[in-house]
This record gives structure tokens, C-alpha cells and sequence, in this order.
């Protein structure tokens, strides 16, 4: 078992607890946010995106800048939207 590979079930745990922490980007005229960005029980941070057939998702490796973004706050216990450029 990858870590880049995590189970349904556990995809859409991810994603649920991602939506209940606010960490979702604007709506920008959609009726789902684009980015839902979210933490394991490991501690590893995941983003979600939405395309035409739904949200896929993917680790955020270490070097991207946005995945010490989703760490900080997710401990801080976030309750915002964020704007991802």
C-alpha cells in the first residue's frame, strides 16, 4: 500500500473532514469548491480538485509550498476559505 494511494472510503473521509474544517477554496461561481485540501491521521496533507467527473486528489509532496499552508492550519483548527493562485 502507497501513501499516494489511499482507499475510497478513506478519500471521501478525507474530503468530508476537509469540507467540516474549511479548508475549501471560493466558489467562484461554482456550486463545489475547486480545492479541498485535507490531513490524514499521519499527518500527511492532501488536495482535492475538482474536474468534470468530480474531485480527484493527491499528496502534497514536501516541496510544494501550499502543503505547509494545509498543515499549519489544519492544527490551528481552520474555519476559512482560502484563494489558491
Amino acid at each position: 500500500y502507497e501513501k499516494s494511494r489511499v482507499l475510497w472510503v478513506e478519500a471521501q473521509e478525507l474530503l468530508s473532514q476537509g469540507i467540516l474544517h474549511g479548508m475549501f477554496s471560493s466558489f467562484e461561481g461554482e456550486s463545489l469548491p475547486k480545492y479541498v485540501w485535507s490531513v490524514d491521521n499521519d499527518e500527511e496533507a492532501y488536495e482535492a480538485i475538482l474536474g468534470r467527473d468530480g474531485y480527484h486528489g493527491y499528496l502534497l509532496e514536501k516541496e510544494d509550498e501550499m502543503r505547509s499552508v494545509v498543515l499549519k492550519e489544519w492544527k490551528k483548527g481552520a474555519r476559512q476559505t482560502y484563494n489558491k493562485s
